[in-house]
């Protein structure tokens, strides 16, 4: 294996030499592991999941990336054998989502897993497959369509044919399958492979073994109802293998398995403890399950082991994120021997830069690996790489070319290291040698043996660097190695070029020339000090008369300046002389001379000092701007000085953005001033044009003065022109409308000043949305009077695809001659598709609250009938059905923290403070339905802070805070009569600390939770005692847990509670800051949210039809980007059908959802899905409900009926006279969302019903 290595060196001054100048070039065998036949070149641009080998050599890689090697490879890509991009192999526009696992089959095809749900454009839920060439297997993609709910997260291809595969899914073509299931070779399901109820969460990885037993590892704890942490095998038919048994197995996820040519197992991953013992990251098992405790690589320093790969001889690879392992510093990727210790004959160091997710072993023994890295071993290796499987081999190398040091930097340090084998002594001989640079002159003359121990795999050579105060520039000298041993050889550069950069260049001035004004007084020059300021120094200076005279025209005796140890800058003093005569320009030289010893003159050493004489300096004192349509903007040129003589200036104008003739009247004449006269005017006419051409500019110049007149600044103005004219332009360029709204309509204003009728073009263009399918094309000619605004209306279509918001533009072009285009001349057009949930519903506009801004929203809260209540830091605000503001509201100078909506329309809001002697003295206040004060309510509570409040169905309701009463004690939680008065049949522990979060049963029990401090749920019984039967226990995987706090809960009608906060655990069940409660305090296993959050939810809400809305700060969820807003299915898993789009710019606090399904959403947002929404915005929930009514009931028999639905969905309507036997009366799609039918019969009684059929 060869590689070649050039070195360049830099050229002083910067100049850049040629190669054949100044390059040189080496070859040599490398000892590195790098397979270097093997290159990648750019590689992935994004982490690279799972590598499969084909038969023919070629290599398949799929992941997170867009590209390959610069080409669009969208998560899936084939290479050729030297890792160069098969063209051959072409999947289009790939995969829309992560893909983690990658399978070839037999006959060639290649199976795709991961979070996907279409390949180039075709529907293929979570699992593909491609044809040898790339392209998408349609029969395979039709069978399994959207038959798999979640994700997959690794596959196996059995010798049959038959697909395994595992993941986070819980159902497979409709049919419950525990995250782990087997497909047909055509893509249905298995029905002869049982899993029951399977794993009870993700399975990440599996291995299929030769007799056709699956071992699965992952974070489920159980298989089947029977224990199983992390790790189980199953039988060839999905039941669990018995025989095998991990005990208490692994104490947190199992990423990876692999199998041992004598049978035995390796499993890794985020685990510490495995069947009650020690073994980190990594362990071997007996085939039996139980732990082979002759493998032990002690404690990695890292968090985890993603990938395994074990060579014939027992030694094992690993690959993942640590720092250390079997007792080596290594990154990322290492080999172990047999026994866990670290073969420290594998040393591509430094390894990789960043995680490895796959290793693979080549027939040839040769190892692929992909991750997320960019370089191993130094070398340029973006995400995927080739290693050989042994180099014993020995080469020592400079660890750079070329190194620059300062002249003053004392010491340069040449780095040398030892590739290849890390395990033996190795000595290599470091040696100097002269080019530019002289040893004893510039640097001192070095040799050293560099002796390497075990495991040592840089040292340095020190080279002395000599100081001296001559200046010559930048030098360089050599560094050579040589004589390596013993059985060591020499690598790819064996040179290092050291630059030493000059410090030294005498005593200079910063100019040879500067130029002065007579009346300035007195001047000074800076003398620079370019020499090391390392002692006292000096340099004598004086003046040379030239036609300035020393004594007449500037005063400067001659002198020394001494520089002290340190200084490197003194200042030459010149007093320059004024007198009444008029002289013109004159000069004189400053000149350095006689430095001391050891110091120099630098260049320049002489300076030519010129004195500018002159009557009066000239400047444009006043340049107002122009204004449309009658400007005349007047500027004033001005002089100053003695003024004794006459003189001119000519002052002209000069186009900038504004043109002559057009825009302004150009102006070019001289202006003549008498002696003592000093300003003069200068005016310019500004013209009409008509035209919308926004603010232009022109110049005003001064230039060619005489009369011994000079030019200062300002000499030159830029005078603006503002229009006046807006031109033609849409009156709104955002436009947002839903898809069932039947056309948008835009306004087109003209703004200028003309007095005829014209005209302007408008059409249509595409973009996301499209003519034909969502609008209808439309273009034309506007015609516009003066000063007036006419409109454009554009149909709209509706299909029946839920889609995300599509924009389409409408533009203005063409204006006719007596007119021209505005600004806003491009109007962007959002479309809604009103009947997807998520989207924004246009008919809700709340008007803004106090402080007018967005601002965190505390409290929401509503009952049938009455207004929406929106709380804040400044008071509790009624909004309006409509979106108006009540004109009665609780305004107070404190927040409100809390608002329960009450049954008989009135409303408990709690407080911040009080303020006393008023209608709010309380901490917990409440309104009437019209929004006043209560005077029946008087909690008799002194100032202070209200955290939750809860209401009760007996009227009553509860508070938590710090509770200050008229008389008796102070609590942290208490329960009040409907009128305000105490409870004194509720008393909480008086330890229990103020909960955060209150939630009260039907059964008058209530739910309390803390969102700091230690973990804590706790359900109290009517009399304020602690349930003892209900303690589930919230944590995080750390022992302590101590930040896992509670942040929302949400009791369903069922009587289970749905939880969000800071946890990962609950009862030990992993559950990522949300979980759901049997009654009982259990974890619900049939809710499962996979993946579970990022950030808790601040708020929760339940839809009639059992689903769930999340609101808070996470952006995803079960892995899924979600801003802030998500829902999810009853089982927990997250509803893909509703879609925020962008969702709100700003934060989310609340939500509630309407009876409706209408979802209101409350935060500090002025923006959601780019629709301005301050603060609350209402969403749709989705298509319609079906819903069938009989309207009347007509004479002869005959009932008319209603049916309301979604559109695009297809109903029949069934009548029954006793609910058995049913009769389809109509089979039809609802037109507008809705159908009237009339149904004629005999009879006492019918019973109608609507289904809905498929779409």
């Amino acid at each position: 294996m060869e590689a070649r290595s050039c070195i360049s060196r830099a050229v002083p001054g910067g100049a850049v030499a040629s190669a054949a100048l100044l390059a040189w070039c080496s070859v040599a065998q490398t000892p590195s592991l790098l397979d270097l036949s093997f290159d990648p070149r750019r590689g992935a641009n994004n982490d690279v999941f799972a590598i499969a080998l084909q038969p023919d050599g070629k290599i398949l890689v799929a992941g997170q990336f867009g590209t390959f090697d610069g080409t669009n490879r969208s998560r899936i890509a084939r290479l050729n054998p030297d890792g160069s991009l098969d063209l051959s192999f072409d999947p289009g526009s790939g995969a829309n989502g992560d893909v983690y696992a990658v399978a070839v089959q037999a006959d060639g095809r290649v199976l795709l897993a991961g979070n996907f749900t279409a390949v180039n454009g075709i529907t293929s839920q979570y699992l593909a497959r491609l044809q040898t060439n790339g392209a998408m297997d349609t029969a395979f993609a039709a069978a399994v369509s959207t038959s798999i709910n979640n994700e997959l997260r690794c596959l196996a291809v059995q010798p049959d044919g038959r697909v395994i595969i595992g993941g986070r899914f819980t159902k497979v073509a409709g049919q419950t399958r525990g995250r782990i299931a087997r497909l047909n070779a055509d893509g249905t399901l298995d029905t002869s492979f049982g899993t029951s109820a399977g794993a009870d969460n993700n399975v990440r990885c599996l291995l299929l073994q030769a007799d056709g037993r699956i071992l699965i590892g992952g974070t489920f704890t159980t298989y089947n109802g029977v224990a199983r942490s992390r790790l189980a095998r199953l039988n060839p038919d999905g039941s669990l293998d018995a025989s095998f048994d991990p005990g208490s197995g692994a104490d947190d996820q199992v990423r990876a398995i692999a199998e041992a040519p004598d049978g035995r197992l390796y499993i890794g991953g985020d685990f510490e403890v495995y069947n009650g013992t020690n073994r980190s990251a990594i362990a071997r098992l007996f085939p039996n399950g139980g732990l082979d405790l002759s493998f032990d690589q002690g404690d990695p320093d890292g968090d985890t082991v993603r990938a395994i790969a074990v060579q014939a001889d027992g030694r094992v690879w690993i690959g993942g994120q640590f720092s250390q392992a079997g007792g080596l510093a290594c990154a990322n990727l290492a080999r172990l021997n047999p026994d866990g210790s670290a073969d420290t004959s594998f040393a591509p160091l430094p390894a990789a830069d960043d995680e490895v997710f796959a290793l693979i072993f080549q027939p040839d023994g040769r190892v692929l690996a992909s991750g997320k890295f960019d370089s191993i071993d130094g070398l340029s290796r973006r995400r995927v790489v080739r290693l050989l499987p042994d180099n014993r081999a020995v080469a020592f190398e400079v660890v750079t070319g070329s190194l620059t040091v300062a002249e003053d930097v004392g010491t340069a340090q040449v780095a040398v290291r030892r590739r290849g084998w890390q395990g033996g002594t190795n000595t290599v001989e470091a040696t100097t040698a002269d080019d530019t640079a002289l040893a004893g002159e510039d640097y001192t003359d070095t040799t050293r043996t560099l002796t390497f121990l075990p495991l040592e795999m840089v040292k340095t050579l020190d080279v002395p660097i000599l100081n001296d105060l001559v200046s010559e520039g930048s030098e360089w000298f050599r560094v050579r190695l040589s004589n390596p041993g013993p059985g060591a050889t020499l690598g790819a550069m064996t040179n290092c070029v050291v630059v030493i950069t000059d410090n030294d260049f005498g005593f200079y001035f910063t100019a040879s020339s500067r130029l002065v004004l007579e009346q300035a007084g007195t001047v000074g020059f800076v003398v620079h000090r370019g020499t090391d300021p390392v002692g006292t120094t000096t340099v004598d200076y004086a003046a040379v008369d030239g036609t300035a005279r020393n004594g007449s025209d500037f005063l400067l005796q001659p002198g020394t300046l001494t520089f002290l140890p340190g200084q490197t800058q003194q200042t030459i003093v010149v007093t320059l002389l004024t007198d009444a005569e008029l002289e013109g320009p004159e000069s004189f030289q400053l000149v350095l001379s006689n430095p001391s010893p050891g110091s120099f003159l630098g260049n320049p050493a002489s300076l030519t000092v010129t004195i500018e004489d002159h009557d009066s300096e000239f400047f444009i004192a006043y340049a107002p701007p122009g204004r449309e349509p009658d400007g005349w903007p007047q500027c004033d040129v001005c002089r100053r000085g003695r003024m004794t003589l006459p003189a001119t200036v000519r002052v002209r104008t000069s186009d900038g953005t504004a043109t002559a003739n057009l825009d302004y009247v150009p102006v070019d004449h001289v202006l003549e001033f008498a002696p003592g006269e000093q300003c003069k005017a200068v005016v310019v006419r500004v013209l009409n044009d008509g035209l919308a051409e926004g603010d232009e500019t022109f110049n005003l110049s001064l230039s060619e003065p005489t009369g011994q007149a000079v030019l200062i600044a300002p000499s030159h103005a830029i005078i603006p022109i503002y229009d006046n004219d807006a031109g033609v332009q849409f009156t709104e360029t955002n436009l947002f409308v839903g898809e069932l709204g039947g056309s948008v309509v835009l306004v087109v204003r003209r703004g200028d000043d003309g007095q005829t009728t014209e005209s302007v073009r408008f059409s249509t263009v595409a973009g996301t949305a499209l003519p034909g399918q969502d609008f209808i094309a439309v273009s034309g000619v506007l015609h516009l009077p003066p000063g007036g605004s006419n409109t454009i209306t554009i149909p709209l279509l509706y299909d029946c695809a839920l889609e995300p918001e599509e924009t389409f533009n409408v533009v203005l072009s063409e204006p006719s001659p007596g007119i021209s285009l505005g600004a806003a001349t491009n109007a962007r057009v959002t479309i809604i598709d009103t009947e997807r949930g998520g989207s924004v519903d246009l008919s809700f506009n709340a008007a803004p609250v106090p402080p007018h801004s967005p601002i965190t929203v505390s409290a929401l809260a509503w009952r049938p009938g009455g207004p929406i209540w929106l709380g804040n830091m400044y008071g509790l605000w009624p909004i309006e059905p409509d979106g108006t503001v009540g004109t009665n509201h609780l305004r107070v100078p404190m927040p409100v923290t809390a608002a329960v909506a009450l049954p008989d329309g009135k409303v408990l809001a709690g407080l911040v403070g009080c303020v006393p002697s008023s209608a709010y003295a309380d901490p917990v206040v409440r309104l009437n339905p019209d929004g006043g004060p209560d005077p029946e309510f008087a909690p008799c509570l002194a100032c202070g802070e209200v955290v939750a409040l809860a209401g009760l169905a007996d009227g009553k309701f509860v508070a938590s805070g710090t509770l200050s009463f008229c008389t008796g004690p102070a609590r942290t939680l208490a329960r009040f009569f409907a009128d305000g008065a105490l409870d004194l049949g509720f008393t909480a522990p008086p330890e229990l600390r103020a909960p955060s979060v209150l939630a009260a049963q039907t059964d008058q029990k209530l739910l309390a939770g803390w969102v700091d401090g230690p973990p804590t749920l706790l359900r109290l019984l009517t009399n304020g005692a602690v349930d003892p039967g209900f303690h589930p226990v919230l944590g995080y995987a750390s022992p302590t847990g101590n930040d896992a706090g509670l942040r929302s809960l949400l009791l369903q009608p069922d009587g289970k509670i749905v939880i969000s906060g800071h946890f990962q655990f609950v009862n030990d069940v992993p559950r990522r800051r949300l979980a759901r409660l049997n009654p009982d305090g259990s974890v619900d296993l049939n809710f499962d949210p996979g993946a579970g959050l990022n950030a808790s939810a601040a708020a929760l809400a339940r839809q009639p039809d059992g689903k769930i809305i999340l609101a808070g700060r996470f952006t995803s969820v079960d892995g899924v980007a979600c801003n802030q807003l998500a829902r999810l299915n009853p089982d927990g898993s997250l509803d893909r059908s509703f879609d925020v789009g962008a969702g709100p710019n700003g934060t989310v606090d609340q939500v509630l959802v309407l009876p409706d399904g209408q979802i209101m959403v409350a935060g500090a947002f002025d923006q959601f899905g780019g629709v301005p929404r301050e603060t609350l915005v209402r969403l749709n929930g989705g298509a319609a409900p079906t819903r069938l009514t009989a309207i009347a009931r007509r004479a002869g028999a005959v009932t008319e009926l209603q049916l309301e639905g979604a559109r695009c969905h297809r109903y029949v309507v069934e009548a029954s006279a006793d609910l058995r036997l049913w009769v389809p009366l109509s089979t039809n799609q609802p037109v507008a969302g809705q159908i009237l039918l009339r149904d004629t019969h005999a009879g006492p009684q019918r019973f109608y019903r609507a289904r809905a059929l498929e779409p």
